[in-house]
């Protein structure tokens, strides 16, 4: 669904366009230019894309130093850029917001609903989300980047694996962008090798640590939790860092029982929620 969308940008003082004025870009989240009609008023910077933007969607201003000049002739030293996501309002009509014929009544359907009306979580083509399905290694690195807003890869982030060929079509572009962002990693072998293994079933432990890396990408170094689970013993070592860091910040939580379960693997309907709270983490900071 479309969106009008005008942006705005304020700046201290009354400014002039500058040298660099017409380098001005507006991209979307595959890094492709938007046209877009622009003007100076005053303070403001009003940028009005020509066509319609697509709902769910992240978007990129960039404006290089020397775009703007004060009335002095003084130019904006230094680049400036801001993204922003376009989201379903309350004009949006029900029939517009994506359904599926089999979260009603499950625990995870909020979060997948508002997970849907982002863009950032698909349905199969039957209408159904399938929420209590396992999560594949594939599917999961494909969230995240889409939640990242990462741009596409090209076939060469792909060939470091060795079971590139594996890799559906639809996947390629999404996965090669998450590859070369080292948001995933493959699996090494005696000869050097590296496989990603898409198909492969991805647990909470496993999930936890792409949570925990994305975190520490956005914030550095974060502190992780002391983990006094029932069943913190099952936590593999090389993901106990990480799992601590993910329960410190709310995204991974344990159950009633005060077990983790990490050696689980991951629903749909979990990693639809972990994004929701790995997001509210961006929007608080």
């Amino acid at each position: 669904m479309p969106v009008n969308k005008t942006i705005r940008v304020t700046f201290s003082e009354y400014v002039q366009r500058g040298d660099n004025y017409n380098r001005i870009t507006l991209r979307d989240g595959e890094n492709k230019d938007v046209a877009f009609t622009k003007q100076l008023s005053g303070n403001s910077l009003v940028i009005d894309p020509t066509g319609n933007l697509k709902y769910g969607t992240l978007y990129e201003v960039r404006i290089p130093a020397g775009a703007v000049e004060d009335t002095e002739g003084n130019e904006l030293e230094e680049a400036y850029a801001f993204r922003f996501r376009t989201v379903y309002t309350s004009t949006v009509t029900p029939a517009a917001v994506p359904t599926f014929s089999d979260v009603n009544g499950h625990w995870a359907a909020g979060c997948i609903k508002r997970l849907s009306e982002l863009g950032l979580v698909y349905g199969y083509q039957d209408g159904t989300f399938r929420p209590d399905n396992k999560i594949t290694r594939l599917e999961a690195a494909c969230m995240l980047a889409r939640l990242m807003n990462v741009p596409a890869g090209g076939e060469s982030d792909l060939q470091r694996f060795k079971d590139a060929a594996s890799i559906p079509e639809w996947a390629r572009t999404t996965l090669a962008g998450a590859a070369r962002d080292r948001l995933v990693y493959g699996y090494p072998h005696r000869d050097g090798s590296l496989t990603f293994e898409p198909y492969k079933l991805i647990t909470r432990a496993e999930e936890a640590a792409l949570m925990s890396r994305i975190l520490e990408q956005k914030f550095g170094t974060l502190t992780p939790a002391y983990l006094a689970f029932r069943d913190s013993n099952r936590i593999p070592a090389w993901a106990k860092r990480a799992v601590g860091i993910a329960v410190a910040k709310g995204i991974v939580t344990g159950y009633p029982d005060y077990t983790i379960r990490p050696q689980n693997y991951v629903t749909r309907a979990e990693v639809a929620c972990m994004i929701l709270r790995l997001l509210g983490q961006f929007q608080i900071s």
